[in-house]
């Protein structure tokens, strides 16, 4: 059963008593207050919650007063008391961060308690983040979705996403919350919504159309998304001029992704000026940021930018190290940059599980049409496997990748030439 409200008449004399009691300002005391600040404290004083809690926020807001800082929390107190649900939220967010003051968070609990009894949605989120107590969490996230909460939609779906492996019901769960989400506005809701709907082939189109419309309306994370479809190394088709349309949006509201795309379409398909300023960019994107885009292209565009395949040990090190971040990311740059490494960390593998994991992801990587892996799982079968050479797997991935581009027919590796040729 819900606490018994004080009446109101109750609350407009705590209100001035209050008011009057902690909260007399001298003038002084008013210096930068506009009119619309003097105007709150007349009606407050008059009974006017909502003008209370005006002050109360305005007064919270005025950094290094520490005695504006306690009259703000009074107001808030007050509007919150007389069912300006608003300033319950506020003031839980004042008394929950306070650590080890188990006193201030009952307290946080108890605004957030009575704001969210009067179905005030973003109090019952709040609830949810106070909370230790999964299934309490839940429920207090799911009454403030109902509600009409995004962020508490959002809450939902994050808390389906925990934990691995994540169930294909906890997916279609987290969907649902997430298309919730986006429905009341929540531009982060349809990129979640989008990014799960990609992974089911009867949702694809539908994921497609989110992350468009999100994109168009400012969302950075959805422009990256779309413009990797069309990004260098990732896409069969890469095409910069559209990347950079896309990421240009997106770099210019601080995302680092966006920024990553638009140099590695500059050492893709620029001048040379452009691609080495491009790679100086990267470089720290990589090594500080550990940004898994960033480290592959900076370590694609060497080659390029030295001007020589043949590289010192001190070099190969640095761009083994740069893959290396690429391929441990579990994200889309893995694809790319695990194949690359592949043989050499196969060499440099202890286990014969750890060969065959590496082996796995040649293979994966030709069977998917680069001609390079097909060219090194060559190697690895032909020279030091431990077991009787298979001559006959050498020659198909030898064709496959000559069928692919990466060597001429029937070289011998690493001479490019037919066997017998003299150099």
């Amino acid at each position: 059963m819900a606490p018994q409200r004080p009446s109101r008449f109750v609350l407009l004399a705590f209100a001035v008593s209050v008011w009057a009691a902690c909260s007399h300002v001298h003038e002084e005391g008013r210096l930068g207050w506009t009119p619309k600040q003097l105007m709150d404290e007349r009606h407050c004083q008059e009974g006017a919650m909502s003008s209370c809690a005006n002050l109360g926020r305005f007064l919270l807001g005025r950094t290094g007063i520490e005695a504006d800082r306690n009259r703000g929390i009074v107001l808030l107190e007050v509007a919150c008391g007389g069912g300006e649900w608003g300033a319950c939220v506020e003031l839980g967010a004042v008394y929950s961060p306070a650590d080890g003051q188990s006193r201030a968070r009952a307290r946080a609990r108890d605004v957030l308690t009575q704001a969210c009894q009067h179905n005030y949605a973003v109090a019952c989120t709040r609830l949810g983040d106070l909370s230790h107590d999964a299934t309490e969490s839940s429920q207090h996230y799911s009454q403030g979705c109902r509600l009409g909460d995004a962020e508490g939609c959002e809450a939902i779906g994050h808390a389906k996403l925990k934990g691995r492996p994540v169930s294909a019901e906890n997916e279609r769960e987290a969907r649902v919350a997430f298309e919730a989400a986006c429905g009341l506005g929540s531009k982060e809701g349809c990129f979640q919504a989008a990014l799960l709907s990609l992974k089911d082939p009867d949702r694809r189109q539908d994921g497609a159309r989110f992350l468009f419309r999100n994109c168009e309306q400012g969302h950075s994370d959805s422009c990256v998304v779309v413009a990797l479809w069309s990004a260098p190394l990732i896409s069969d088709e890469p095409d910069c001029p559209r990347v950079r349309k896309l990421a240009e949006a997106a770099c210019s509201d601080d995302s680092e992704e966006g920024c990553v795309l638009i140099d590695a379409c500059k050492i893709a398909a620029g001048s040379e000026e452009e691609a080495t300023e491009a790679s100086t960019r990267l470089l720290p994107a990589c090594e500080t940021s550990r940004s898994p885009l960033a480290c592959l292209y900076w370590a694609d565009g060497q080659p390029r930018l030295r001007h020589t395949y043949v590289v010192s040990e001190r070099e190969d090190d640095e761009d083994r190290r740069a893959y290396g971040v690429a391929c441990r990311s579990q994200t889309i740059a893995s694809e790319v940059a695990c194949p690359r490494i592949a043989k050499a960390e196969w060499a440099r593998a202890q286990t014969s599980g750890e060969k065959e994991w590496w082996m796995s992801v040649l293979q994966k990587a030709c069977d998917q049409k680069s001609g390079a892996a097909c060219s090194d799982l060559a190697d690895v079968y032909e020279n030091g496997r431990g077991k009787a050479v298979d001559h006959a797997k050498v020659r198909d991935l030898r064709l496959r990748a000559s069928q692919l581009g990466a060597i001429p027919c029937c070289s011998s590796p690493g001479t490019g030439q037919k066997p017998g040729q003299q150099q």
